[in-house]
């Protein structure tokens, strides 16, 4: 069965104006990313991941190229449009976790469900469900503060996968944690992604990372240099 196809890129290329500089972080970028699929953006700093990953999650749109969303062109839409993609299909996941410190896990799981339709009782049922399914059930009224590293970004995962989501977007996700907690977060990743069919982009400078995806994006000063399927070991 063909793969359907999520994501198309056409020459995309993103600038910033920096004082009386013109600075070009993205250029050129061409390729597809399939529903399902398990992809890294891998490449030191500066390489233009972040830049690429901020375009994929609909937070920015390209300068030149095109760039379309599930059959959506997002430089031709509207802010509304793109804010509902947002709000609909995509999670998302950070380095830094960005939880709400004041918040239990069960609450900043339910944050991205506050703006959609739908019974309060029915989305307290969800957020414990997505905790449960992350292996937090027993953390479910713990603030951050109280959890480790690996387990605030398991809360974040659980946070994105809130409204089932077709895409999560993930910057560095294990940047900020221990070796151990990183393989486990990839764990997860890798469970979602094969077993609730989300594809996973995941932006990394790490190799070790980058090769627990199926599919990884070499990248330096802003160019997709090798798109290929990752060596199964």
């Amino acid at each position: 069965m063909e793969q359907e196809t999520l994501y198309t890129l056409a020459e995309v290329t993103r600038t910033y104006q920096v004082g009386s500089a013109t600075v070009r972080a993205l250029s050129e970028a061409t390729c597809t990313i399939g529903k399902g699929e398990m992809v890294s953006l891998e490449g030191p700093s500066g390489s233009g991941k972040s830049t690429l990953l901020l375009m994929l999650g609909v937070l920015e749109t390209p300068s030149s190229g095109t760039l379309t969303f599930k059959g959506t062109d997002l430089r031709k839409t509207t802010d509304e449009v793109r804010t509902v993609l947002r709000r609909d299909s995509i999670g998302y996941v950070f380095q830094q976790f960005n939880l709400i410190p004041t918040l239990t896990a069960r609450e900043n799981v339910l944050l991205p469900m506050v703006p959609v339709a739908g019974k309060n009782a029915d989305k307290q049922q969800r957020a414990a469900a997505l905790l449960e399914q992350v292996g937090l059930e027993h953390r479910i009224s713990h603030l951050p503060g109280s959890l480790s590293g690996g387990e605030q970004q398991r809360v974040a995962i659980a946070r994105a996968l809130a409204n089932q989501p077709d895409v999560i977007i993930a910057d560095e996700p294990t940047g900020n944690l221990d070796s151990a907690s990183a393989q486990g977060i990839m764990d997860l990743l890798s469970r979602l992604n094969e077993e609730e069919h989300v594809t996973i982009i995941i932006a990394t400078h790490d190799p070790a990372i980058a090769k627990r995806t199926h599919r990884h994006i070499m990248m330096r000063d802003g160019r997709l240099l090798e798109d290929q399927a990752t060596p199964t070991t």
